[in-house]
């Protein structure tokens, strides 16, 4: 297993679970984990023009790779990916059922298992953002009423809170942006409880969605069908 993640051995009956692991990027040994990657994934790699993003990229799918192989009990080279319909990455034959997603933000990535579709996303707090510009494209007519509620000086944090849900809701329904972010409420009140339950118009699911903390300055979120999931 490639240094910087932090991980426990799992079995592969997850279950109502969903399992997170987040894996740090910022490794001088980066081209080490290059075998692990697939030969079109070497190639991307390589396609980059600066090297910390290839190095941030490697870094990641080696992470996802490795998270994955332990709980099939298979090499990390070996696993097979295909591409769903609406651009969902999913395992192909002889993934038993498990679903994953992956998301990066600087220096630390999030990943989550579960046997259900699910979808992770990460912020760093510190990304130069216009949030009240922002705020006004992606949140929902309630959404921007109750975010003109919030302390001038939390707005950052509350908006990247938000929108990570989105994005997680977003990727585990495999239609990404195909859904408009606004369609997609999840900030109830100015104190932003840590989670809730959404219904989306194009879906017969509803998702419970719920705010992650994996490392002080970045921000994350986990969607999953609406039973109560165990983190």
């Amino acid at each position: 297993m490639p240094g910087g993640l932090d991980t426990v051995p799992l079995p592969v009956a997850l279950g109502a679970e969903v399992r997170l692991w987040h894996a740090k990027l910022d490794i001088p040994d980066w081209q080490a984990w290059l075998p692990l990657l697939s030969a079109e994934e070497q190639g991307r790699a390589q396609r980059f023009a600066f090297e910390r993003d290839a190095r941030r990229y490697v870094a990641s799918h080696a992470a996802l790779r490795s998270v994955l192989g332990s709980l099939l009990s298979l090499r990390p080279a070996d696993l097979a990916f295909q591409t769903e319909a609406g651009g969902k990455p999913v395992l192909a034959e002889g993934g038993r059922g498990l679903q994953f997603s992956l998301s990066h933000a600087e220096e630390l990535a999030l990943i989550g298992v579960a046997a259900r579709p699910l979808g992770v996303d990460l912020e760093w707090l510190a990304a130069p953002l216009d949030v009240e510009a922002l705020a006004g494209s992606v949140f929902s007519l309630r959404e921007r009423t109750v975010f003109a509620q919030v302390a001038p000086g939390m707005r950052r944090e509350v908006f990247l809170r938000v929108w990570t849900r989105k994005e997680a809701i977003l990727k585990a329904t495999g239609q990404g942006l195909a859904i408009p972010p606004p369609e997609v409420e999840v900030l109830l009140a100015p104190d932003d409880a840590m989670g809730c339950q959404v219904a989306l118009p194009c879906c017969r699911s509803r998702w419970q969605v719920e705010t992650v903390l994996p490392a002080p300055g970045y921000v994350g979120a986990v969607a999953q069908a609406a039973e109560q999931p165990r983190l």
